[in-house]
């Protein structure tokens, strides 16, 4: 839906010249995918984790050799394949969670992993990344792409396991070693730092 929109709006703005538009209108009768292929000759692709494997090796081989200039995609192309970009647009931060039944924000490390596909040293010299999202979400995400955003310990929920193996090593053999141990640990700074967290 979002390339064909892009397509609505923009026409053959994604196509650079004749040469382009032939090499891309050859490539599109590889593709399965009528719309994929019909989307193709116009500059702009879609990726997602229902294409065909062939599609996709299709459409990744174009955008990587810069044919395609443009390629919508699920957050599932973070992870895995290396497609970097020099502009990254989140288009939204918020995904349906089936589990939850409503919509739930990104994992912080997803919207990471979504961003740092800007401006990967190999390909660009420097990369930039449009992330839309609610108002009250903005200090959220500008932390989180600036590193300011403070890392918590997900420890405690599993902490009785973690004892129970240092224990079976020796290197907890009584309630002193015990408070060592948990001192040592990034759970301990961050129950210093913040005690309310972990009340």
């Amino acid at each position: 839906k979002c390339a064909s929109a892009i397509l609505d709006r923009a026409g053959n703005h994604f196509l650079q010249d004749e040469l382009q538009a032939a090499d891309l209108l050859r490539e599109a009768e590889r593709l399965e995918n009528t719309t994929l292929r019909q989307i193709v000759r116009k500059g702009v692709a879609f990726h997602h984790a229902g294409l065909g494997p062939s599609d996709r090796k299709v459409v990744e081989e174009l955008f990587l050799s810069r044919r395609l200039v443009a390629l919508c995609s699920t957050s599932t192309l973070a992870y895995g394949v290396n497609l970097p970009a020099y502009l990254v647009v989140l288009k939204s931060t918020r995904h349906w969670s089936s589990k939850h039944s409503k919509y739930v924000e990104y994992d912080r490390s997803l919207c990471l992993q979504m961003a740092g596909r800007a401006g990967r040293p190999q390909f660009e010299q420097e990369g930039q990344c449009v992330i839309m999202t609610e108002r009250a979400k903005v200090r959220r995400y500008t932390d989180a792409m600036g590193g300011a955003e403070e890392v918590e310990s997900h420890l405690l929920p599993s902490i009785r396991e973690h004892l129970n193996n240092e224990i079976g090593l020796l290197t907890v053999r009584s309630a002193s070693d015990c408070e060592a141990w948990l001192r040592s640990t990034y759970l301990g700074v961050r129950i210093a730092a913040r005690p309310g967290h972990y009340a």
